[in-house]
């Protein structure tokens, strides 16, 4: 699965984008089969962009339709493409209309689909912000919610048994001591877009108006972990930023003494040792004379940037912003090293 991948890669390293590719001539069988459904939604879940090569199989309204949905479960954000032998492309331009009146007072969430509220106000907070909603949802009572605070959510199941977590957002209720702890409730809180330590930034943050008891609807996916997966889940993801950051700090300070060296001239920057060394050196700058354009051999400056073990020779396509990388890099063959010139 792609989480597994995502969670075994260096902790330097980060995701810049992730694109999915499918068969048109198989996507639908896939889709039809339970077990294939569940592999193609774990790669959908994650990716802002799905291709469907060979679109001559899937260019009727119903295949274009049922594709669609197949996306929709999985993801509202991933975009969808089809390729033809020719080369063309065309976009899915089917319109995503949400199953509820946002313009009404309070918008009630139907029980069924918590899921897709939950994820449209992810992306749009703003959509809702100052407006009332109304659902069913289960109490999570952990101190990570802040002060007089509680999460209603339910546990949510993207493609299959092993991928079911709880989601719901912060909401500040003065009665939540009485709420027991998986009690099934029915909310109506007034949605606001704020800082809160969950998120470490802004995000969606309720006020609950009133916490009605309510009965578990016939659908509920049930986990057999205690609420402490809300928590397990969003720390994860806080460590995974806490390292993001300071990646991006590294980035930023090599790139500052890079900059000054160029503004003289230029520099030349060496991101690797000889591929005969299984291991990777510090990052070393050397000034070269603009007018012969030769390495010489004097003292290098170092720059203190660390880089993963590897024996291939290749630079991580994260070492640089895309801008950057599209812009100056390019790679040296000299004495069996690979290298960037800015």
């Amino acid at each position: 699965m792609l989480q597994d991948l995502a969670d075994a890669l260096p902790e330097n390293w980060l995701v810049y984008q992730c694109i999915a590719t499918a068969d048109g001539t198989t996507a639908l069988t896939y889709a039809r089969d339970n077990s294939m459904r569940s592999l193609m939604l774990d790669k959908i879940a994650r990716s802002e962009l799905i291709v469907f090569n060979r679109a001559e199989a899937v260019n009727n309204d119903d295949a274009r339709q049922e594709l669609h949905k197949l996306v929709r479960q999985a993801s509202r954000k991933c975009d969808i493409a089809y390729e033809f032998k020719d080369g063309s492309v065309a976009y899915d331009d089917i319109p995503d209309p949400l199953p509820f009146d946002i313009n009404a007072d309070p918008i009630d969430i139907p029980d069924d689909d918590f899921g897709i509220w939950y994820m449209d106000c992810q992306d749009e907070p703003q959509k809702y912000t100052g407006k009332t909603v109304r659902f069913l949802a289960q109490v999570c009572q952990t101190n990570r919610a802040g002060k007089n605070s509680f999460v209603p959510g339910r546990f949510a199941m993207t493609c299959c048994v092993q991928d079911i977590q709880f989601v719901g957002f912060p909401c500040s209720y003065d009665g939540y001591k009485a709420l027991e702890q998986r009690a099934w409730v029915r909310v109506t809180a007034k949605v606001g877009y704020k800082f809160h330590n969950i998120y470490r930034g802004k995000g969606p943050v309720l006020t609950a108006v009133s916490v009605e008891p309510a009965e578990k609807p016939l659908d509920h996916v049930e986990s057999q972990n205690e609420i402490g997966e809300l928590a397990e889940s969003i720390q994860k993801t806080v460590d995974r930023l806490k390292k993001y950051i300071d990646y991006i700090d590294e980035i930023s300070d090599m790139l500052d003494q890079i900059a000054s060296l160029a503004r003289s001239k230029f520099a030349t920057v060496v991101m690797c040792s000889p591929e005969t060394d299984s291991t990777w050196e510090r990052p070393t700058v050397r000034k070269s004379a603009a007018s012969s354009g030769e390495i010489p051999e004097e003292s290098p400056m170092r720059i203190p940037f660390k880089r993963p073990a590897s024996s291939s020779g290749k630079i991580a396509s994260t070492a640089f912003p895309r801008e950057t990388r599209n812009s100056c890099i390019q790679w040296e063959k000299e004495a069996g090293s690979c290298g960037t010139t800015v």
